[in-house]
């Protein structure tokens, strides 16, 4: 019987969309209860799809969120259903051409990395040397497993 609960979750597992979320969702979903950001937290909290952050979009929040122990508390609940995916500064080098900032290529690996089916991102400048925002909203990044962008 365990064997044939496996088989299924995994099937669940791979028929989710994989949605990776930068640290402007993240936070706009801490901050504002009825956002967009936070009904589509929701909605992977439900499992109607899979949450994808990176260790280094952790990070970001939790710097962001030291002289607030009342939104950390609700940011580590939050993001207790995530998966977290780990990226290296070697798998950041590739997107280095194609953020406006080279601090936002983590958020390309990690989308990468945690095979995500769309990237979602507050941040409309993340990608401006590839694209023109807020005109176009979807990318297929170099190399990538054909992760969608969508800029809310």
């Amino acid at each position: 019987m365990e064997e044939r609960e496996k088989l299924r979750s995994n099937v669940a597992e791979r028929t989710r969309e994989r949605v990776f979320l930068d640290s402007s969702v993240l936070l706009t979903a801490v901050c504002h209860e009825h956002s967009d950001s936070a009904i589509l937290l929701q909605r992977c909290k439900e499992g109607n799809m899979l949450g994808i952050v990176s260790q280094r979009v952790l990070y970001e929040c939790n710097w962001k969120l030291k002289y607030h122990p009342e939104l950390q508390r609700k940011f580590d609940e939050l993001v207790r259903p995530l998966e977290v995916v780990d990226v290296s500064d070697e798998e950041m080098k590739k997107y280095t051409t194609i953020v406006a900032d080279l601090n936002d290529r983590h958020v390309l690996a990690g989308a990468e990395a945690g095979c995500a089916d769309y990237l979602v991102t507050l941040d409309w400048m993340l990608i401006v040397n590839r694209i023109d925002p807020p005109y176009a909203n979807k990318i297929d990044p170099p190399e990538s497993n054909n992760c969608e962008l969508v800029v809310m």
